[in-house]
Order: structure tokens, then C-alpha cells, then sequence
């Protein structure tokens, strides 16, 4: 049921998305003690060192079964990707996975820096790939 309203809102969402579209810049890190919430939409802009190039895609945040936990989708270069993270201080900390029936069976971990505007910044890794992924998250409604 997730996964489908994921889509279907995502469908409405890609007619407006444009990749790699600049948002601006990033706010100063949140407070460790003072981090904004986190869940919504989220427009991501990364720069992958194998593909040698600049991607754009969506990331929808939810909150986790327990407080200051999160349950993340991304839709990426057509890779659909799930993970669940938790807070440490103003980072979150990310485990993810393709979803299933996905092509390639990718998964790693992400650890990213939140900004006092809600935006995240930082990296994810791919499990067996030397360098990690560097990604800028912006709220889309904000």
C-alpha cells in the first residue's frame, strides 16, 4: 500500500521534477539539540563518481516507528530504493536496499547533515563500491 501511494504520488510529482535542478543554497547544520523535523517530499540532487555525472530525483521521508526514527523512498536515475534511518545528534544515519523486484540488487548505508532548514547533505555508499555518492536533499514544498 506504501510502495503504491508512493508511486502514484511520485507519477504527478516527475511532471514537475527537472534533474539536477539547482534549490539554492544550504542553510547552516541544525543545532544537535534543535534539529527541524524531517518527513515529506524531498527533491535530490547527487553527484555520482562512476557514472561520471550529476542525477536528480525524489525521496519521500516518514516517521519511524519510534521517535527520531524515519522510513526513506528515493526514485533515482530509475532505481526505486528503500532504507530506514535514525538520528545522531543533527545526522541521520541510513541503512537502504533496492526495493524488491528491482533489477540490480543494490544496498549500502547514507549518513547526512541537517541543515536548520530541513535540507540534508552528505553521502550514501554502495556495498562494494569504493566511493561514496555525494547527495544535497531539498524539502520540495518549502
Amino acid at each position: 500500500m506504501r510502495i503504491a501511494k508512493f508511486l502514484l504520488l511520485l507519477t504527478g510529482l516527475m511532471l514537475t521534477l527537472s534533474a539536477c535542478g539547482a534549490k539554492g543554497s544550504l542553510a547552516p547544520d541544525a543545532d544537535p539539540d534543535a534539529v527541524p523535523p524531517l518527513g515529506g517530499e524531498y527533491l535530490v540532487n547527487g553527484v555520482d563518481p562512476y557514472e561520471q555525472g550529476k542525477y536528480g530525483g525524489r525521496m519521500v521521508i516518514e516517521p519511524g516507528p519510534e521517535p527520531g526514527t524515519y522510513r526513506l523512498t528515493w526514485l533515482i536515475r530509475e532505481a526505486f530504493l528503500q532504507g530506514q534511518g535514525h538520528l545522531e545528534g543533527n545526522q541521520l544515519v541510513v541503512t537502504w536496499q533496492a526495493a524488491e523486484g528491482s533489477a540490480r540488487p543494490l544496498r549500502g548505508t547514507a549518513r547526512y547533515t541537517i541543515t536548520q532548514e530541513g535540507q540534508l547533505y552528505g553521502q550514501r555508499w554502495v556495498e562494494g563500491l569504493e566511493k561514496p555518492i555525494d547527495e544535497e536533499i531539498f524539502p520540495a514544498t518549502r
